[in-house]
């Protein structure tokens, strides 16, 4: 297992996975973790639905520009996907709850060996993620989650985009 500080520098968005199934287990356990992250008044307002195995949907398109599109709407080949979901009637402050558990569950995901990429494009078509998934319309569709092995061969999975300075995002006030 990894440590924090090596979690956290080692998560980036994995853009192909391996067809090798994911445990469980090790996504249960990463999503037990996440389950400790803050959440205004301790509401918890966060919610997931996966998907794996046969409800995955597989097609295939051979030009370059279409095919890393039709990737990204098939979660990059991941053999788990998950939606991001939050009650409808909830505000600002409850999205960033929902957002700490998921950098939480990220973190978790990569401490286990699992690659992960966030799908916020899917949050503008919810009404068909919502019927193919049975989501009830009570909760807003926020984003989808791919989980899987990334693929090593892959040069995407290889890229590590660097950060900004803490000075470009970051003002101290100091007396």
């Amino acid at each position: 297992m990894l440590d924090l500080d090596q979690a956290i520098r080692e998560r980036h968005s994995t853009r192909l996975f391996l067809p090798q199934p994911v445990p469980r287990e090790l996504v249960n356990e990463a999503l037990a973790l996440a389950q400790y992250a803050p959440s205004n008044s301790n509401i918890q307002p966060w919610h997931m639905v996966f998907a794996s195995g046969a409800s995955r949907n597989r097609r295939e398109d051979t030009a370059r520009h279409a095919a890393a599109v039709l990737r990204n709407w098939e979660f990059f080949r991941a053999p788990v996907a998950g939606i991001v979901c939050m009650h409808r009637d909830l505000g600002p402050a409850d999205a960033l709850s929902v957002g700490m558990f998921l950098q939480t569950l990220l973190l978790a995901l990569t401490e286990r060996g699992l690659g992960s990429c966030v799908e916020v494009s899917i949050s503008g078509y919810p009404e068909i993620v919502r019927a193919q998934l049975a989501i009830p319309t009570e909760l807003s569709i926020l984003c989808g989650l791919a989980i899987g092995y990334p693929d090593p061969e892959f040069p995407a999975n290889k890229l590590h985009i660097a950060r900004e300075p803490i000075g470009e995002n970051v003002v101290f006030l100091d007396n």
